[in-house]
């Protein structure tokens, strides 16, 4: 698996395919996995899907993760994978990345699709941000995604077994 260094971080990434670059940027507490089905499909791309810190393989000083520096990531990946542009998905979390590189560094961005992204965080999301951070320190937040994440027709399928 490919990886390089970018400040404090060693980010690792999947490289398949051939064609144009296709960056992938996974949300909060997901990896590069998230993308694999994804992956299988992108046919005629050079997909790179890096792991942000703390998630999958790549490892950082342990310092606070800003927008600013997981873009850098991103683009740390784009030139060692030694492409000069690339089309940017982002879910989660990876679309406010996303966001942020196209906005910064257009010239580096052909097309950018956003899931699930915000353009800024208001009082509310920040309240939510630090309660998921007081529910990952407790090692509630797993127990609680289902209930913040998944939607009807999920919960249709559910069994108390299950949760």
């Amino acid at each position: 698996m490919p990886e390089v260094t970018c400040g404090d971080a060693v980010v690792h990434y999947d490289r398949t395919g051939d064609g144009p670059a296709l960056l992938l940027l996974h949300g909060t507490a997901a990896s590069r996995e998230q993308w694999e089905p994804l992956t299988a499909q992108a046919n005629g791309f050079t997909v790179l899907a890096p792991d942000f810190p703390g998630s999958g393989l790549t490892t950082d000083g342990g310092g606070p993760i800003t927008v600013e520096g997981l873009a850098a990531q991103a683009e740390a990946v784009l030139d060692h994978a030694g492409f000069a542009t690339a089309h940017v998905v982002g879910h989660s979390l990876g679309g406010v990345v996303a966001a942020h590189f196209a906005g910064t560094r257009p010239d580096r961005v052909g097309k950018a699709v956003l899931h699930a992204a915000w353009p800024v965080t208001d009082v509310r999301q920040d309240a939510e941000f630090r309660s998921w951070l007081d529910l990952l320190e407790t090692g509630t937040f797993a127990r609680m995604l289902p209930l913040m994440a998944l939607g009807p027709r999920y919960w249709e399928q559910a069994t108390t077994e299950s949760n």
